[in-house]
């Protein structure tokens, strides 16, 4: 069965290089505001119809062309908090601009988010009224939209035209792909799906959504189970410390042991034959302090493995390991890369007690001394941190690091200079995560079963 598709905010098309691999689904519409945004979209999918740019709540419903899915991902900038400010769109009358005649008036980029997001029911009414409802689709967000006050009210108009829904959070770095590129990536994104109820069939979500963990208690990978820390929440980050939810064992025998997904570590993302960038201490623009202070820190705690640091444009304040997967991207340029020497030595973040007999061993400060004697037998060793962190190299990630950390294919033709490239990449949808929530609705709408691996 042939299923065509019409996207909303179609963005670089991340969502479409996901469907496209969905067995049965083709681009038929899309649509987007930002003029580069189209043409980038335009010459990876030559086969869609591309909406001249503009805003979607000016089309014709009535004239579109009917499709049997649908996809929209609204602009998310004034949803998230990702670059530190506080958002409030979860009191509709706050307020945060005033007008000397009118009063306090609404900040327009939040109304906008929130009148985009009403466009997804508007759309579904409409189709529905020409008599030919959509059968499926997906709305993809960032998880802050679901503290939207109104949230619950916009599940119920879509509910009342007939649609079973489902709202997941998804990590993208826990997405076991069909097709499409692993992620890595922690990209935590709040997906809202559904399907006609009137087809009889419902998504098979624990195939598709389940992620694989090593379960140390029974000693085999298992088909993780998501669970929420605190009941009655239904959207969050994953974290095991930090987060609103973990995975655990499927088996009684482990008693729900908590377990962490298979993930794919950032150094994946990362173009080793580019040049390594300059060394620290022989930049003419010296790093800012507290970028300093990151790498000083992460050398310490990665015992002088490479790593990510942030360098602007973002609220994270650590360096992070290469071997894991590497922090959400978005639209800014806030991450660089710091290799340090291969022949150079980090110890541990404490200073070191080290004796000087040939029987001692050096050990961390914080541990008992041993046996004082009548002779001087101990010497502190401390770190040159400054030292250390000039003979690391450092450089910003290049936009092709940037796509490869969102798994978009090496094939992708971007346009743009490269702030352009990293804002469409850090916009966009990973291709993993709509491939598997995409198999999913289309089983649901088929009756057909899809093989969880592709040959």
């Amino acid at each position: 069965m042939s299923l065509r598709s019409t996207v909303y905010f179609a963005g670089w098309g991340g969502d479409s290089l996901g469907w496209e691999q969905v067995p049965g689904v083709q681009g038929r519409i899309a649509a987007n505001h930002n003029e580069v945004a189209t043409a980038v979209h335009a010459l990876n999918f030559p086969g869609t119809e591309h909406l001249p740019p503009g805003d979607v709540k000016d089309l014709d419903l009535a004239a579109l062309p009917y499709t049997e899915l649908f996809w929209a991902s609204p602009a998310c900038p004034a949803w998230t908090d990702a670059q530190g400010t506080k958002r409030h769109f979860d009191t509709s009358n706050q307020y945060t601009m005033f007008d000397e005649e009118l009063g306090p008036i609404e900040d327009p980029a939040h109304a906008r988010s929130r009148a985009l997001v009403e466009q997804i029911p508007r759309y579904l009414r409409a189709m529905a009224a020409r008599g030919n409802p959509v059968l499926a689709g997906v709305m993809e967000n960032v998880i802050q939209c679901r503290r939207w006050d109104d949230w619950k009210r916009w599940v119920r108009e879509i509910a009342d035209l007939g649609y079973g829904v489902r709202l997941i959070a998804l990590n993208s770095g826990h997405v076991l792909p069909r097709r499409c590129l692993p992620v890595p990536q922690s990209r935590d994104r709040l997906y809202f799906a559904f399907w006609l109820k009137s087809l009889g069939r419902q998504p098979d979500w624990d195939k598709w959504l389940r992620p694989r963990a090593w379960c140390a208690s029974c000693e085999r990978t298992v088909a993780a189970v998501q669970s929420w820390k605190k009941p009655g929440t239904d959207m969050g980050r994953y974290g095991i410390r930090h987060g609103q939810y973990v995975y655990r064992c499927p088996h009684r025998s482990c008693r729900a042991a908590i377990v962490e997904p298979v993930t794919t570590p950032a150094s994946a993302a990362i173009d080793w034959t580019l040049p390594p960038g300059e060394r620290i201490a022989d930049r003419v623009d010296p790093l800012a302090e507290a970028t300093m202070d990151r790498i000083r820190v992460g050398l310490t705690r990665f015992a002088g493995a490479p790593m990510l640091t942030p360098a602007g444009g973002t609220w994270r304040t650590e360096a992070t390991s290469l071997s894991t997967p590497m922090p959400a991207r978005t639209t800014r340029e806030c991450d660089g890369l710091v290799i340090p020497p291969p022949t150079a030595v980090f110890p541990a973040p404490r200073p070191l007690l080290v004796p000087y007999n040939r029987t001692g061993r050096a050990h961390p400060v914080t541990d008992p001394l041993g046996t004082l004697t009548t002779k001087d037998r101990y010497a502190l060793l401390g770190v040159d941190h400054t030292r250390a962190v000039g003979q690391c190299t450092f450089r910003m990630l290049a936009d092709t690091e940037v796509r490869n950390g969102m798994a978009f294919p090496p094939t992708f033709r971007p346009l743009g200079d490269k702030r352009t490239r990293i804002r469409g990449y850090g916009n966009a949808v990973t291709p993993a995560s709509a491939e598997v929530i995409g198999c999913a609705l289309v089983e649901a709408v088929t009756g057909e079963q899809i093989e969880r691996c592709a040959a």
